[in-house]
């Protein structure tokens, strides 16, 4: 980061700052008419330079600029304005209102460039976060007037599993509940904002939280940003979306962690957790009394795919890296030769639900659909990730699936076991045998309406929270 580029795009930045500044100010003091026409000229041309160098710098070092506006509305609105800018000029020939409005132009210009140029040199700098996260509390607090449901702690990072349970909820809510009307707020909008958050949000108002698999100590600071939630919405009907929750309580610190949680849990009136396995269902109607459990499928079970048909061709090996992974390099190998002996002809790929960039809220439903379609062509998938086999299965495509280290892929893939596509491993040495049982060849046809039924108390909770004045 510290090259040449960047320190001539960081000078130029903060001198088109000052200099358009310090003209505007003179130009509504003095009435420099013909000199403000050449700042501001020269100005724009730094503007602009600067945008070149950072966008040459981005693509060097591949660093995500957060920007709240599209790069393409930038454009659009730049263009936009001075096209006006110049027509005003010509039909009222009035210079003062181009001399003013574009030296005013160039200062924001200015301001715009040093935005992106400190997400440049620190994509998480606490005062540029702030300001931005402040920024979406105030439009938070504006929409609340329009809707009687806020959706909470949806994902913006890498993982597709996650990204799918985000639109899997949002179209349980369209098509299942007729809910059109809802604001979603997202982790990184949340964090470090509950307490506004909670404050500012009126009682009246239903609280959805995103579903996934971080209750318990796996995913510590997403737990901790769950309690939070919890804390501060104490006075909103809180209902989580199909979760997996779990403790390694065999160490003294996941028990500490447990009792925290516990005892926030319990303090909340009106907190109803469903959840997506009968391991975690087991493990809050014993642990967590004062709560409101029920068990549900994964959410994403029951989304939508439309139309997958594809040639399908290749064999898919979509293995976690993370601390969720229990299968080990040595069973990875007994897994790889046995699959390279029964289909000799056919191409291994490696793939994955996580990707090397955030999934933003805009780029959820192509990114998704990308390694929906990925699955959709292959002839068969091995994983031990929950969202491989809940993909494979929801694309129509066989699949071998095994454990990770809390038992959610063994748990969820017991509302499933019926389609006779997908099989579950405890033991890697069975990977013969199952691969003799199953046919790749074979058009298979997902049960949806079956499972559609099974989210039948989650819309009933939803409904009767509501007073069944959807809207």
């Amino acid at each position: 980061m510290r090259s040449k580029s960047f320190i001539i795009v960081s000078i130029l930045t903060f001198l088109s700052f000052i200099f358009s500044g310090i003209t505007t100010f003179l130009m509504i003091k003095n009435n420099y008419m013909n000199t403000v026409n050449i700042i501001s000229i020269l100005t724009i041309g730094m503007i602009v330079f600067n945008a070149i160098n950072i966008l040459y710098i981005s693509l060097k070092y591949k660093i995500e600029i957060k920007c709240p506006i599209p790069k393409k509305k930038i454009l659009f609105h730049s263009i936009g304005i001075i096209l006006i800018l110049i027509l005003m000029n010509m039909f009222f020939n009035k210079e003062w209102i181009f001399d003013y409005i574009l030296c005013f132009f160039s200062f924001i210009l200015s301001l715009l460039s040093l935005y992106y140029l400190l997400f440049l040199y620190s994509p998480n700098l606490a005062l540029c976060s702030k300001l931005l996260k402040i920024k979406k509390l105030f439009s938070y607090i504006y929409k609340q007037r329009n809707s009687n449901i806020i959706l909470l702690d949806t994902p913006i990072h890498s993982n597709l599993g996650d990204a799918a349970i985000a639109l899997a909820e949002i179209e349980f809510l369209h098509q299942d509940l007729k809910i059109h009307s809802f604001i979603e707020v997202t982790a990184q909008d949340l964090e470090g904002m509950e307490k506004f958050y909670g404050f500012f949000t009126k009682k009246d108002k239903l609280i959805l939280v995103h579903g996934g698999g971080f209750l318990g100590d796996i995913w510590p600071s997403e737990e901790k940003r769950f309690r939070k939630i919890v804390k501060y919405f104490s006075k909103n009907k809180i209902i989580v979306f199909p979760q997996t929750i779990y403790y390694n309580l065999s160490k003294e610190s996941s028990r500490k962690f447990y009792e925290e949680s516990k005892k926030i849990y319990s303090s909340h009136k009106n907190l109803s957790i469903f959840v997506r396995e009968k391991k975690s269902y087991d493990f809050l109607i014993n642990s967590y009394p004062n709560n409101f459990v029920y068990l549900v499928p994964d959410i994403v079970l029951g989304f939508n795919v439309g139309n997958m048909k594809y040639n399908r061709k290749d064999i898919l090996l979509c293995m976690r890296s993370d601390i969720e992974k229990k299968v080990q390099e040595k069973d990875e190998k007994i897994l790889m030769n046995s699959i390279k002996q029964k289909y000799p002809n056919e191409t291994i790929k490696r793939t994955d639900t996580v990707i090397d960039k955030n999934i933003l809220q805009d780029d959820r439903y192509s990114e998704v659909k990308l390694k929906l379609e990925e699955f959709a062509k292959a002839k068969l998938v091995i994983t031990d990730r929950l969202h491989g086999m809940v993909f494979a299965a929801i694309t129509n495509t066989p699949c071998i699936a095994l454990g990770n280290s809390s038992g959610k892929v063994k748990g969820v893939y017991e509302w499933i076991k019926e389609n006779k596509y997908i099989y579950y491993l405890d033991n890697i040495t069975d990977i013969t045998k199952v691969l003799d049982q199953l046919d790749i060849n074979k058009k298979y046809k997902y049960q949806t309406t079956k499972i559609k039924k099974e989210f039948k108390p989650l819309l009933e909770k939803i409904k009767k929270e509501l007073n069944y004045g959807s809207k």
